[in-house]
C-alpha cells in the first residue's frame, strides 16, 4: 500500500496510529498550512483528505476558517 494519497494537485500522507486504531495523515507541500485528516477506514480517510482539499481551495474562506472546519 502507497503511503501517499493525490486530489487536485495535492499530496497526502496516510499513517496508521495502533493505539487509536485510526487511520490519519496530512497534506503536504502546502507552504504556512498545516491540513490533516482522520478516518476509520481506507474509504474514510481519503474522503476526508478530499474534503480538507475542497475546503481549503474555498475562494471565500479565509485560513481561520478554513482550519476551523478541517479540524
Amino acid at each position: 500500500m502507497s503511503n501517499e494519497i493525490y486530489y487536485k494537485g495535492f499530496t497526502g500522507t496516510i499513517e496508521y496510529c495502533n493505539a487509536d486504531n485510526l487511520l490519519y495523515g496530512r497534506v503536504v507541500g502546502v507552504p504556512h498550512t498545516y491540513i490533516s485528516y482522520h478516518g476509520h477506514s481506507i474509504e474514510e480517510v481519503i474522503s476526508a483528505f478530499k474534503e480538507s482539499i475542497d475546503i481549503y481551495l474555498l475562494p471565500e474562506a479565509d485560513e481561520d476558517t478554513t482550519l476551523q472546519q478541517i479540524a
